[in-house]
């Protein structure tokens, strides 16, 4: 008895350890402050472009060999074709001490009430063959880096959602630099945690602050729930997203690398056996 709680008294502060690792690795701790003005309630999340923005629930497990515990995270994403939604890498990568296990997909998710149903996707072999992710990017770096290469997609391969509708409104993604400049007016929609649990859409229109190497700048109010919210333009009669919100006033930049690798993820996922 006595050699069991000397075993327990050196393994507990271990595994609080790396519980203190796994969280400040995949959250971002967003400035939850008062709502700001220049984001509102979205009622009718049916409507367009609404519609396109989903809630995620991310269901994630700790590492195996110790402790064993699983924890949900909230957060956003964006179709940017009739099955395929970007969203953040913090919110989808897998690492040895922090994986996966559950994907659920909420399109235009209104508090309880969910008008398009949901997509989930379960197994570590279907969550690795249907998220994309930098190869750059991993839990352990340090925030600056993290956000350079903060993006991923995620491929619903039974989905279609319904992209031939209001054509004006459809969201595609391109380089920042062909379609904003410092000031120009931007967009936001994502699912904060606050006021309302991550469960209510939240659309905010403000202005492109600074364009860095390879993030954006912005004045929205977020929080936690926001990651993986699509920063975009009105463009040729669409929504071009530019940029993927990960940090507060923050997003990661989509530039020549990341749009190719987002083209090039696209292409491999429609060549996959459905």
């Amino acid at each position: 008895m006595n050699e069991r709680l000397a075993m327990i008294k050196k393994i507990i502060p271990y595994n609080l350890f790396i519980l203190c690792f796994i969280l400040s690795c995949n959250t971002f701790a967003e400035e939850n402050s008062t709502l700001d003005i220049n984001v509102s309630k979205v009622f009718n999340t049916e409507a367009d472009p609404y519609k396109y923005i989903c809630n995620q629930r991310i269901l994630r497990k700790g590492i195996k060999s110790l402790w064993l515990w699983s924890y949900p995270m909230k957060s956003t994403g964006v179709f940017i074709t009739p099955n395929i939604i970007l969203t953040n890498a913090h919110n989808t990568h897998s690492n040895f001490f922090s994986y996966i296990t559950k994907v659920t997909i909420t399109p235009a998710k209104n508090g309880d009430i969910e008008p398009f149903g949901n997509h989930t996707i379960l197994g570590r072999k279907n969550l690795k063959n249907l998220i994309k992710v930098p190869k750059e990017y991993g839990f352990s770096q340090k925030a600056k880096k993290r956000a350079k290469y903060d993006y991923a997609l995620i491929y619903l391969p039974d989905a279609n959602f319904y992209q031939n509708s209001d054509s004006g409104n459809i969201f595609t993604y391109g380089k920042c630099i062909d379609y904003a400049k410092e000031d120009d007016s931007i967009s936001i929609c994502g699912y904060p945690g606050k006021p309302k649990s991550g469960i209510e859409q939240y659309y905010g229109d403000g202005s492109l602050e600074k364009i860095k190497d390879k993030t954006i700048l912005h004045n929205f109010w977020t929080a936690t729930g926001n990651s993986g919210s699509p920063i975009w333009v009105n463009a040729d009669g669409r929504k071009v997203v530019i940029g993927v919100h990960c940090f507060p006033k923050k997003a990661t930049r989509i530039d020549q690398e990341v749009y190719d690798n987002i083209t090039y993820w696209i292409n491999e996922f429609e060549h996959l056996p459905h």
